[in-house]
């Protein structure tokens, strides 16, 4: 199986001719929140989670599932890497308050 981006494109009811504008971007991402909802059930399962595109492309757009946040984020690039975007990925992190909780969003693989 190849993921294949008219699928994806049907899957966010994206109807326009996809470009690389500032406009069709937001009107992607737009599409992307509202027709893919972010989901933990696999992670509260303790159900393994893949990083591979086609695995992410299987489980959101043929089972029409929703994903968590780099699940999305990773089949979101890929689309965007398809349609002729160019990406740049950065990580961050999180302070909270005088304790010092800190939480990095950073990945110990590069998937990308």
């Amino acid at each position: 199986m190849t993921a294949d981006v008219q699928r994806y494109l049907d899957r966010i009811e994206f109807v326009r001719n996809p470009d690389c504008s500032a406009e069709c971007l937001r009107a992607l991402h737009v599409a992307h929140l509202n027709h893919v909802p972010y989901e933990t059930i696999d992670l509260r399962l303790d159900i393994p989670v893949s990083m591979d595109i086609e695995a992410i492309y299987k489980k959101v757009v043929l089972r029409r599932r929703g994903g968590y946040c780099y699940e999305l984020n990773r089949l979101f690039a890929w689309l965007l890497r398809k349609l002729g975007f160019k990406l740049h990925y950065l990580s961050a992190s999180l302070w909270h308050g005088e304790r010092g909780l800190r939480i990095l969003a950073q990945l110990e693989h590069r998937f990308w």
